[in-house]
């Protein structure tokens, strides 16, 4: 019997950490805009990461790249800063990132 409480109870510990990291990720998700040459975009999987080298985290986003030509792209992430207050100023931070589609 408490095992078997034992076993659910870490069980429902586990839902609930994977739920809260899901909308954790969809949050910043959420905050970012995605472009792939001016054409806005939404990451078809996300997902955490840590990098291997330098132990750094970060998310990993999957566009979906079917449907423009091989070649050269440019990939734009627009990342949105907002205070408290936008009165005292919301900012945006853009990366560009240059591709190439094989």
């Amino acid at each position: 019997m408490r095992t078997e409480l034992s076993s659910d109870h870490e069980a429902q510990q586990n839902n609930y950490m994977e739920n809260k990291l899901q909308g954790i990720l969809a949050a910043i998700v959420d905050m970012h805009s995605f472009k792939i040459n001016d054409q806005e975009v939404s990451p078809e999987v996300s997902y955490f990461m840590e990098h291997p080298n330098l132990h750094e985290k970060g998310v990993i986003c999957h566009f979906p790249l079917d449907s423009i030509a091989n070649g050269n792209h440019m990939l734009e992430i627009v990342k949105s800063q907002q205070q408290k207050d936008c009165s005292e100023g919301c900012y945006t931070k853009t990366f560009s990132l240059p591709f190439r589609k094989l």
